[in-house]
């Protein structure tokens, strides 16, 4: 039976946190305190109970992201606050550790599964400091505890320092009115406030036609949190390695990437030397060819292109060389028919459908705008549902993500549960008569949405800890990176693209221009991601003491700009203690992985269900049971290599 979300209250979410805490205590103490026989039998009931927590997250912390009701959401946030310190508090506990670590030796398990979730479970009780003796196990909690508490404060500071720059109308020339009506108020009369946000700072940097203003911007944007956070930047990274030290890492990457596909930070540095070395000569061309564009745009001839202008000129190259209004041609993606088209097409490759739910079941959803569709085999076996949340709201989650409220998991008599997952986006709503229409990047976003709630669904294992996307944090996204090809794939466009008025289809040379612009700016994103990457490595690399502005400096050569001197970007890069450490690197990984797998498709057929059945069965199904090298092995017969990434951009 489905949890009834439209009757949750903040009453109820809390009495349902406080149950749950309970059972789940209750639960790790009767196991500690009467262990069963094998290891293996203990690590099952470890699992369930992890499983557990893992559906009370989705039932009393979801709420948090998502509810209208302003006083549940808060009640969600702090369910989410102390269920993350439960999960987080478990391998910590010395009864915990004293059933799996404090018995003699077992002979692994047949089942390479279970063998799997043994060796996970004396991992990560290592990595917890139980192999430390007593004094030292004391010292990595405290270090744990003030990691945390660095962690929590360098989120707020960031939050809570917004302020952008106040400006005139004239001021914010190039800018539409569309936009300029969206933004408040400023203090001085006629004036509007520019916030750091993302959904005003990059369309400002990028249409904004006053130089000097963008420049003093991006300087704001880069300086956001710097006075708080500058000492603690530099007390993390001291705590960190520290931490690493006492648990016998060489440094604090070897720890981080130790659970992570790359499995070190030199591996990881591998890729991102091969990147950098790729880019060297198309980022000098595109400087180049970007400067000439600030020229012919009013610039003098000798202007130096400089990290404000970026956006700017980029923005102004694409309209020149594609002609494409976003707006205009979102009016031939009616969401609905993006929907309808996305089931059918990902149905027909990985054997599913996705019939809508039975009223009773879709009623149980937080909001009117909700729809509940179901997961089925090709069979008909329910697999899983998925709610559909694609428009705003006041106080909902404003990104686009996939969240697991319940995880599938098999039974020991081999019976399966069926999972639960809800898409949330932010797409316009219907308006005026207008259906809701999607920009084709928010068609693109869809589809890797889409792949995170498949890889959430179709996950055939016994552990809820490797149900679908539990899978290595760097791996994680590569499915989803190539469940994004679907979305310029010239004969999926016209099947979808009919204007939502007249139904007349898109132009042809519309859909061949719009399909070239696949990788119009990717060499930019590229750039930048490989300079957060190598500045993130190299801060937990490091054995001592870093400077951070110089380390920030090295890292950002690769864009071939002028240093932004007198700011401190690492105030404002959320995943420096985001759970990122040692692994922004995992974008561009998971980015590479995800294009070698395409190209399978693209050589035995793009839109093939034979090699769409593989894909479901080599790398979905198994979730996070096997190693990531394991299932990209198991789909191409090969490792991962970065030539099918490079080649796609023009790069090699």
């Amino acid at each position: 039976m489905l949890h009834d979300y439209r009757t949750v209250t903040a009453t109820g979410v809390d009495r349902d946190l406080a149950d749950g805490l309970a059972d789940l205590d209750g639960r790790v103490g009767s196991l500690t305190a009467s262990p069963p026989g094998s290891l293996l039998e203990v690590v099952r009931m470890l699992d369930d109970i992890c499983g557990t927590a893992e559906d009370l997250v989705g039932r009393a912390a979801f709420v948090g992201w998502v509810h209208p009701d302003a006083a549940v959401r808060d009640a969600g946030q702090k369910a989410y606050a102390e269920l993350s310190a439960w999960r987080a508090g478990l391998p910590l506990r010395d009864d915990v550790a004293a059933v799996v670590l404090g018995r003699d030796a077992e002979a692994a398990p047949g089942d390479p599964e279970d063998a799997w979730r043994v060796a996970r479970w004396t991992r990560d009780l290592r990595r917890s400091g139980h192999a430390l003796p007593a004094a030292d196990r004391a010292r990595a909690r405290e270090l744990h505890d003030r990691l945390s508490a660095v962690e929590a404060v360098f989120d707020v500071n960031i939050a809570d320092d917004t302020e952008g720059l106040e400006l005139t109308r004239e001021e914010l020339d190039g800018l539409p009115d569309t936009f300029v009506d969206g933004l408040r108020a400023g203090s001085a009369p006629g004036t509007y406030a520019v916030s750091l946000d993302y959904p005003e700072l990059r369309p400002f940097l990028a249409q904004g036609r006053r130089r000097d203003l963008r420049e003093r911007l991006l300087r704001r944007s880069r300086d956001r949190g710097a006075a708080a956070n500058r000492p603690l930047v530099a007390e993390g990274l001291a705590v960190r390695r520290e931490l690493a030290a006492l648990l016998g890492y060489p440094s604090w990457a070897h720890y981080a990437t130790e659970v992570r596909m790359a499995g070190s930070p030199e591996r990881a540095r591998g890729l991102l030397d091969q990147l950098t070395a790729a880019l060297d000569g198309p980022v000098a061309a595109e400087n180049t060819e970007l400067r000439d564009l600030l020229i012919e745009d009013g610039a003098p001839t000798d202007v130096r292109l400089e990290q404000w202008d970026l956006d700017y000129t980029r923005r102004i190259r694409s309209e020149r060389r594609f002609g494409m209004d976003p707006a205009v041609l979102a009016e031939y993606f009616p969401v609905d028919a993006v929907l309808a088209t996305m089931f059918e097409l990902i149905g027909r490759l990985l054997g599913l459908t996705f019939p809508e739910a039975p009223i009773e079941d879709a009623a149980t959803s937080w909001h009117e705008d909700v729809t509940l569709r179901e997961v089925r085999d090709a069979d008909g076996t329910l697999l899983g549902r998925v709610y559909l949340d694609l428009f705003p709201r006041e106080g909902k989650f404003s990104h686009a993500a996939a969240f697991d409220l319940v995880r599938p998991r098999r039974a020991p008599d081999g019976s399966r549960s069926p999972g639960l997952t809800a898409l949330v986006t932010n797409f316009s709503p219907p308006r005026d008569g207008r259906p809701a229409l999607l920009r084709h990047d928010e068609m693109e976003t869809l589809f890797h949405e889409l792949g995170h709630v498949i890889h959430q669904n179709v996950t055939t294992g016994r552990y809820s800890a490797f149900a679908g996307t539990t899978t290595e944090g760097d791996f994680v996204e590569a499915p989803s990176q190539l469940m994004e090809r679907w979305a310029w794939e010239p004969s999926v466009i016209t099947g979808i693209a009919r204007h939502w008025s007249t139904g007349a289809p898109l132009d042809p040379d519309v859909v061949e221009r719009l399909t070239h612009a696949r990788f119009a700016g990717a060499l930019g994103r590229t750039a930048r991601g490989l300079s957060l990457s190598r500045l993130d490595l190299a801060l937990h690399e490091a054995t001592e003491d870093v400077d951070l502005d110089e380390a920030t400096r090295t890292a950002e050569a690769v864009l071939q700009l002028p240093y932004l001197d007198d700011t401190f970007f690492l105030g404002s890069f959320g995943h420096l203690f985001g759970g990122y450490d040692a692994g922004y690197y995992g974008y561009l990984w998971a980015e590479v992985i995800g294009d070698d797998m395409v190209g399978r498709f693209e050589r035995e057929g793009i839109l093939d269900p034979e090699v769409g059945r593989a894909f479901r069965t080599s790398v979905l199904e198994p979730g996070g049971s096997r190693d990531g090298d394991d299932l990209v092995e198991a789909f191409l017969g090969r490792p991962a290599d970065p030539q099918s990434y490079l080649r796609a951009r023009g790069w090699a």
